[in-house]
């Protein structure tokens, strides 16, 4: 795929996957992807990636992006694999636990939105940060321990933010009835 830079006075701003649909008062810049041309004279440039190295022995953890002689050039930044990214890629248990963690995540993304969080006490808030927290450790704890320590139950949670919802909710209908007029 393709990535794109926007460079203005030898500088690159920025670099991107696609190009966007509109930019700058320009609608359909992407469908400008094959005119090379037109958009060097807009200032996007096809990033050029320069790079051969053994993927069995590195990972790729991104690029760094640089203008040489007019081109944008994107170098790989390289870790070499360990047997812990091995370990990772091949355990079973792992993506099990992983795919678990994500599930529960997932569940609970729809309470961290700002109309919950208006209802939720200090006190829940801070269980639903480390709620989460422990969740996005789980992995790791497994890979160093071996064994997997999920955090509380997702359903005392819920069952906690539904009761502090409701409450906020009928505070609000309370105060909206005082202040209507008679």
């Amino acid at each position: 795929m393709t990535k794109w830079a926007y460079v203005e006075n030898n500088e690159i701003k920025g670099v991107y996957d696609r190009l966007p649909t509109s930019w700058k008062n320009i609608s359909g810049l992407n469908t400008l992807e094959n005119d090379v041309g037109m958009l060097s004279s807009l200032g996007w440039k096809q990033v050029s990636i320069y790079a051969s190295y053994d993927a069995d022995k590195y990972n790729e953890m991104g690029y760094t992006f640089s203008i040489q002689n007019g081109e944008v050039i994107g170098t790989p930044i390289l870790k070499k694999k360990t047997a812990l990214d091995a370990t990772t890629v091949e355990d079973p248990l792992l993506q099990d636990i992983r795919a678990q963690r994500d599930k529960l995540l997932a569940q609970s993304d729809i309470y961290q939105l700002g109309d919950w969080q208006k209802a939720f006490d200090e006190t829940l808030k801070l269980r639903w940060l480390l709620y989460r927290a422990a969740l996005r450790d789980v992995p790791q704890v497994y890979l160093s321990t071996g064994v997997a320590s999920w955090p509380e139950e997702l359903g005392i949670l819920i069952d906690n933010s539904i009761s502090s919802m409701s409450s906020y909710l009928a505070s609000l209908s309370e105060q909206s009835a005082l202040e209507e007029p008679l």
